[in-house]
């Protein structure tokens, strides 16, 4: 298998990758190759290294049941925050001291991590991070197996038909790597890999029933004089492919031992929080709150004036009234 590459700018790299038949590897094909230890995406790994010359994230394609027939991709982004970070696991001790390399996260995703090593010196090795792990990992060491292996194993048992798995690594909240397989892209930043729609199930539908995909249907409608529907629901396409990268120059760190920072740089309105970590707007509230005891107050203030009101001119008609009265009554006595 050989790998080909696609810069895309100074901090970005593309990966594509290509079987011995010339065939394309598939997301399938891709987590077969962890299961035999992920030599492949290891070598991919060192080429990162050596190009990039600094810590990165590594992103794939969104994975669901459907799409594993689709051609396997992954970025990897350049981060000169994960350079300056110090190793430190305590965050993930539970674990470790239980021998576990994987786990679910507070935030109900799954994480997969190296379990701490130590070299000929007895000095802990530097996994802080995927690019330390690659670096640093011995060749004797029974992790640069069992590492992919455990990735490949739970990227499989979590897998769903419509529902989507993120797979990449982060890592500026704990500073210890961990290959996240996430629910939603909170913390990705190649926006192209953050779209999913159901168009995408049934490409890799029709990849493997050998039917034509949705653009043939759109040229035979134009044949036939007819104009395509418009799908109104399909994401926009991010069309220079630019990585987004709101972590990068302004990290957010959490002050809980979570599995990550506050998650930046998506669409609040499909990607929110759980119910939890939501807080009521007490501001707000309190601010809609004066305003309606303000509006209560004038409306109860405008009753009493009304009355007053009418009370007033009642008097002064009946004052008038009364001075004609007398007027008259004095006149007619006078006149007699």
């Amino acid at each position: 298998m050989k790998f080909s590459i696609t810069t895309i700018n100074n901090n970005t790299i593309k990966y594509q990758f290509t079987k011995s038949d010339n065939s394309k590897l598939t997301q399938k094909d891709f987590i077969n190759l962890l299961k035999e230890g992920g030599q492949e995406i290891t070598e991919a790994l060192k080429h990162a290294n050596s190009q990039l010359k600094s810590a990165y994230f590594w992103e794939c394609p969104p994975i669901t049941k459907n799409t594993l027939n689709k051609p396997f991709e992954c970025v990897v982004i350049k981060s000169k925050s994960l350079d300056g970070i110090t190793p430190n696991h305590s965050p993930f001790q539970k674990h470790i001291n239980d021998k576990k390399n994987s786990f679910t996260s507070n935030s109900g995703n799954i994480l997969i991590i190296p379990l701490p090593e130590k070299n000929e010196n007895n000095e802990e090795l530097d996994y802080k991070n995927l690019t330390s792990f690659i670096q640093n990992v011995p060749d004797t060491s029974e992790q640069k197996q069992t590492f992919w292996q455990e990735v490949a194993h739970q990227l499989e048992a979590n897998l769903e038909s419509n529902n989507p798995r993120w797979l990449s690594t982060h890592g500026l909240g704990i500073s210890w790597l961990h290959v996240r397989i996430d629910k939603q892209p909170i913390y990705y930043s190649w926006n192209e890999y953050k779209q999913f729609t159901e168009d995408d199930n049934k490409d890799s539908q029709n990849d493997k029933d050998g039917k034509l995909p949705d653009d043939n249907k759109d040229s035979q409608n134009d044949k036939d004089g007819k104009l395509p529907i418009p799908n109104n629901n399909q994401p926009p396409v991010n069309q220079d492919k630019k990585p987004n990268l709101p972590t990068e120059e302004n990290p957010s760190f959490s002050n809980n031992n979570s599995d990550s920072p506050t998650p930046t740089g998506y669409n609040s309105k499909k990607l929110k929080p759980d119910k939890k970590d939501e807080k009521p707007n007490f501001e707000n509230d309190s601010t809609n709150q004066k305003i309606q005891e303000v509006k209560q107050t004038n409306s109860d203030s405008s009753q009493p004036t009304n009355s007053n009101s009418l009370l007033w001119i009642v008097g002064i008609s009946g004052g008038v009234l009364v001075a004609i009265g007398l007027g008259i009554f004095f006149w007619l006595r006078k006149k007699k």
